[in-house]
């Protein structure tokens, strides 16, 4: 039986390996500013996801509110760092 629990979590691994590549893309000077800027995107795009597919906030399961509070929570570690 497949773990259900599991592919979410693949999906937030998969997007934050993304994202720290586009973001060294550039170069390691600018990596902090493309990171912040990348991840506060990817924010907005999983609270969108999460209105449209109208999950709940207070599920048991891993949701897109719940990878929006996880980079949203990165944002501001970047922008306080």
């Amino acid at each position: 039986m497949r773990n259900l629990n599991a592919y979410p979590l693949r999906r937030l691994a998969l997007k934050l390996t993304i994202l720290a590549a586009f973001a060294l893309a550039r170069g390691p000077s600018v990596f902090r500013a493309n990171t912040v800027i990348l991840f506060a995107f990817a924010t907005v795009f999983d609270i969108g996801l999460a209105l449209f597919r109208r999950d709940r906030l207070n599920h048991h399961n891993f949701t897109y509110w719940d990878e929006a509070a996880v980079f949203a929570l990165l944002t501001c570690l970047l922008l306080i760092a």
